[in-house]
């Protein structure tokens, strides 16, 4: 199945018969789930636990773009863990 939007750049509207609902939540997931100049994610659900992107809730964007679609497309499982720090000794103290 030919894919209907680009993986590394979907629209922001949805594409000819996906689902609109589904498209837009994803999209919007998709849209915050991002990477950082740290590699982290630069959500804020993802940035208060140091998690590294791909985060799982990037993946989970990608697969409802692919479901608003009707692809069926699992998304993959996330090998990233959340970075742990020690208190005082977090990044930028």
């Amino acid at each position: 199945m030919a894919l209907l939007f680009d993986p590394e750049d979907p629209p922001e509207v949805p594409p000819k018969g996906s689902h609109p609902l589904i498209w837009r939540l994803a999209w919007m997931m998709w849209t915050e789930h991002q990477q950082d100049i740290t590699g982290c994610c630069r959500a804020s659900s993802c940035r208060a636990r140091w998690q590294e992107w791909p985060c799982e809730q990037h993946h989970l964007a990608v697969a409802g773009l692919h479901a608003a679609t009707g692809n069926r497309r699992k998304a993959p499982p996330n090998r990233a863990q959340p970075r742990r720090w020690t208190r005082g000794h977090e990044p930028g103290s």
